[in-house]
């Protein structure tokens, strides 16, 4: 029987030499120096580094057995309502094929370890890049923006809503391809999977609409555009929205008040026009936009002559 062989050096710096045959569907190897335990292969994938971990779980870099790089996310040893939450998260994936949103590719268990491969891109969350940059130029930031709403417009023909977009949740690829992350909070119009507000409330509250903050159940695409318009707000000043309130209740007055700070008095040149869509975008929700492709149409009107 054929049998590769590898190095993996532990976050203690000691490498770990590891023999694998090719029917190898599970290995999990232990650092005999610090103890720790890695994932290196589950079904075809191998792991080549961590992108990120959290309390659902860890996303890991992976390669598949054609060499493409892929996301790989775990769940290990879930409770039942966590294991419910991530069958639902595929659930939803499934659902949505996009040029903006990110795929799901694959999805299995080994054990009580379950996983989800979502396909990878080399690049930046629209946080990092705002973080980096201060604040983008409002041609910038309305060309992501259109490509997000792109979107949230199919997922809204599905009678689907995010409720989580900010700018943690929306990448950009090397090559400038728009990407929506993380639609596991996603849910289908008028159906609850037996969710309590207390655990459907996992949004970011800055960029959450206030009916979002009262109610998370009866979120509807209204919601998302308000999250669209906080995260280009942030985008446009470098500042997220409602963040000179510190707790859950202070930004949910402030929001049902709608008072936040005007991109009028920042020392930045952003035209009337794209002020006014942005606190149109964040206006309460009878006069907010209503779907996606009005807010679309504004931002391209203006976007054309920029």
């Amino acid at each position: 029987m054929h049998s590769s062989y590898f190095e993996k050096k532990c976050d203690c710096e000691h490498t770990i030499e590891i023999e694998m045959s090719q029917n190898t569907d599970f290995l999990c190897i232990n650092c005999k120096v610090c103890g720790g335990n890695y994932l290196f292969k589950i079904s075809q994938y191998i792991v080549n580094s961590m992108l990120g971990s959290g309390g659902s779980g860890q996303v890991y870099l992976a390669t598949d057995h054609n060499g493409k790089q892929v996301a790989l996310k775990t769940l290990a040893h879930p409770t039942q309502a966590n294991l419910k939450h991530f069958e639902r998260e595929c659930s939803m994936q499934q659902k949505l094929q996009h040029k903006n949103i990110i795929q799901l590719l694959d999805q299995g268990n080994h054990g009580d370890l379950y996983y989800l491969v979502m396909e990878y891109f080399p690049g930046q969350t629209f946080d990092e890049i705002i973080t980096e940059r201060g604040y983008l130029t409002p041609r910038e930031a309305i060309k992501i923006i259109l490509s997000v709403l792109s979107g949230l417009a199919y997922a809204d023909k599905l009678n689907m809503v995010h409720r989580d977009i900010k700018p943690e949740n929306i990448y950009i690829t090397d090559d400038g391809q728009v990407k929506i992350l993380d639609m596991g909070l996603a849910k289908i119009v008028d159906e609850t999977y037996g969710l309590t507000d207390a655990e459907a409330i996992k949004g970011s509250p800055y960029f959450m609409s206030p009916e979002q903050l009262a109610a998370t159940k009866t979120a509807d695409i209204r919601a998302d555009i308000y999250s669209v318009g906080a995260t280009l707000y942030n985008a446009l000043c470098g500042v997220e929205p409602f963040s000179g309130h510190k707790t859950i209740l202070q930004v949910a007055i402030a929001k049902k008040e709608n008072k936040y700070q005007s991109l009028k008095d920042y020392d930045i040149e952003i035209s009337p026009e794209l002020i006014r869509i942005v606190e149109k975008s964040m206006a309460l929700i009878d006069s907010r936009y209503q779907n996606p492709q009005e807010m679309m149409q504004d931002l391209y009107d203006l976007y054309k002559n920029l």
